[in-house]
């Protein structure tokens, strides 16, 4: 008998975009065989905060069709809805998708997972790189401070959810990040905000040419699932964060 597409775990993702595209390139280009994604969106149309509330809503709904599909792992992202109501509501947000799941699904949101890649590499004073607007910049930047990290500098673009999806480049994430790193003192290391641009191609090319490490949200939940479903794949081609081990995984307290 052939072995199954997700023979080695699938991975629960709650997306809040209604019609996703790029995130899904991302996620399969950085999967190990063996390894699949179920992804469970939230019908959110565009940034703003009524549609951010609006798509909080359907948490459980989402999380419920991913826990029907026998994931491995359940994996919440979007830090613009989670980082505009400040504080630790994505760890709120944790406690409602848990209350669904129960206690022996692992499960993290994008927040809690990128601050416990940022400190496995001792990054400490950050550069931001994001195709975010203004208000969610700085939404961002306060989530990373509150969590003890300095941010060197922010880059952002003025798109909407669909201009965001469909206007970068492959290679607009590196173009800004080396803008950011000639431009900025001190930092030591970088965070590609958003898996909804091309970004996993560009973090080794980014690493080689600043020699800072690099960390994103689908690179960190590969790695964060690599450690739960013991993975031995090579996936260091995608970044420093692959030679650093996950373990404690959980809260980034």
């Amino acid at each position: 008998m052939s072995a199954s597409y997700r023979a080695k775990g699938s991975i629960g993702w709650i997306v809040p975009p209604r019609c996703n595209e790029t995130v899904i390139e991302e996620a399969f280009r950085i999967r190990p065989p063996g390894v699949s994604w179920a992804f469970a969106t939230l019908g959110m149309a565009d940034f703003g905060p009524d549609h951010y509330e609006e798509a909080l809503l359907a948490i459980e709904a989402a999380t419920k069709d991913l826990v029907a599909r026998d994931v491995s792992v359940v994996v919440y992202s979007g830090m613009p809805l989670t980082a505009q109501r400040q504080g630790e509501y994505h760890r709120e947000l944790e406690t409602r998708i848990r209350a669904v799941t129960g206690d022996e699904l692992p499960v993290i949101t994008d927040t809690e997972v990128v601050v416990l890649a940022l400190r496995a590499l001792r990054i400490r004073r950050l550069a931001l790189i994001t195709p975010y607007q203004a208000a969610n910049v700085a939404n961002v930047k306060r989530v990373f401070e509150g969590q003890g990290f300095d941010v060197a500098a922010t880059r952002g673009r003025d798109w909407n959810l669909a201009q965001l999806i469909t206007q970068p480049e492959d290679d607009t994430v590196y173009e800004m990040a080396l803008e950011a790193h000639e431009a900025t003192d001190g930092h030591d290391g970088f965070y590609l905000g958003c898996p909804q641009w091309p970004v996993v191609a560009n973090i080794g090319p980014i690493e080689a040419a600043t020699g800072l490490p690099v960390v994103t949200q689908v690179q960190a939940i590969m790695w964060w699932t690599a450690h739960h479903l013991e993975l031995d794949a090579d996936l260091s081609e995608f970044g420093r964060l692959f030679s650093q081990s996950a373990g404690p995984v959980g809260r980034s307290d």
